[in-house]
């Protein structure tokens, strides 16, 4: 019976034990801000590219689980995309929807993989299936950014005014925003 009895005692003070132990490792929430891009509706039929800083609150067991995200603050629009184009993509036309979370999906992938500096130095206009484009390194298929359309596509304009602007869009914010955002 005494052996019962310490048994018994000390089975009750390693329970209390682990119990302050995992008391005192209780884990928090982190809170993450993040600069992103994102396609918002600007009018009807139109969506806009714009930046925004993002507040997302972690699962306290996991970083990789948000549990709430909330946009701090949107910052203007940086392109406007207004027209539907035509694709041999299985999904159908690039709808403005579509082609703006394309475009967004593809810089940020960019700027994660050769980083911000060196995408906008790599940035060229070309011709791809007879379309004017904006590319990355050297211009073909598998690097096309942006499909530029309307009066867009026209060389010097191309070249000479959405080029640089399309340059400053993806090295914000580290140089300032285009004096006039892209309309696509």
């Amino acid at each position: 019976m005494n052996n019962l009895l310490k048994i018994s005692a000390i089975g009750a003070l390693v329970t209390i034990g682990l119990v302050g132990v995992v008391q005192s490792a209780k884990a928090e929430s982190k809170i993450i801000e993040r600069h992103v891009l994102a396609c918002v509706e600007n009018a009807p039929g139109e969506v806009a590219l714009v930046e925004q800083d993002i507040q997302e609150t972690t699962h306290p067991y996991s970083d990789f689980v948000i549990i709430k995200s909330e946009v701090v603050q949107t910052y203007g629009p940086k392109m406007i995309f207004t027209r539907t184009l035509d694709s041999d993509n299985p999904k159908g036309a690039y709808t403005p929807e579509s082609r703006c979370q394309a475009i967004r999906d593809r810089i940020t992938n960019l700027e994660k993989s050769i980083g911000v500096t060196n995408l906008a130095e790599l940035t060229q206009v070309g011709k791809v299936n007879g379309q004017r484009v904006i590319a990355v390194d050297k211009v073909s298929r598998n690097t096309v950014v942006m499909t530029l359309s309307g009066d867009n596509a026209k060389w010097k304009v191309a070249k000479y005014e959405v080029l640089p602007k399309f340059q400053a869009l993806v090295n914000s914010p580290f140089v300032p925003a285009a004096p006039e955002l892209i309309i696509e």
